[in-house]
């Protein structure tokens, strides 16, 4: 719930001709995004995924957009779902609305050193949209893409800035770094008498 309070704040002022932006972690760096692997039935949804999220990237974060073999962060995951879901009939019977639900998987990765900054977090959405026309169900499963990537993508920013923020387990340790905690005697350490 307070995910979505933060994305409609953030929508909020890009309506108003603000473009917020956020860093993923402690500084602006350059971020890809990978084709995510698709677990579920519906064909090609990993393209206009792939194009969503590059887009919320552009639109939400600061850094360059590279390609994943370039970039310092890299965006993965998988769609592990898609399916959908019966709507209102009219008085006829006839199927006037119809939904689709959404389940997705994502992680932020440092490329070089393949630690994980965030996640990974899972994303759902349930989108209901009218059939009219043979585009109904394509328009409303992109509707609903680009709504998760909005949310994975600031999502992601969110946990890597909160874990950016806590102290290194080695901060701790006020012995941290010291000769005498890497297997060397106290006495052995420089400066010791």
């Amino acid at each position: 719930m307070k995910r979505w309070i933060v994305i409609a704040g953030l929508l909020g002022l890009i309506g108003c001709g603000l473009q917020p932006r956020v860093a993923m972690g402690p500084e602006p760096r350059s971020i890809g995004v990978e084709i995510f692997a698709n677990d579920s039935r519906e064909p090609d949804l990993e393209r206009t995924l792939h194009k969503e999220i590059s887009r919320a990237v552009q639109q939400y974060i600061e850094g360059d957009l590279r390609r994943p073999s370039q970039a310092d962060l890299v965006i993965r995951g998988r769609i592990l779902e898609w399916r959908t879901r019966g709507g209102v009939r009219d008085r006829e019977n006839i199927l006037r609305e119809q939904g689709v639900t959404i389940l997705l998987q994502g992680e932020l990765v440092d490329r070089l050193s393949g630690e994980v900054m965030a996640g990974p977090l899972k994303e759902s959405i349930d989108v209901g949209f009218l059939l009219e026309g043979v585009e109904a169900r394509r328009t409303g499963s992109a509707r609903a893409l680009a709504n998760l990537a909005d949310a994975l993508v600031l999502d992601l920013a969110a946990h890597a800035n909160r874990n950016a923020s806590k102290p290194a387990p080695d901060a701790l340790d006020p012995h941290a770094g010291h000769a005498h905690d890497h297997g060397v005697p106290p006495e052995a350490s420089p400066g010791a008498n």
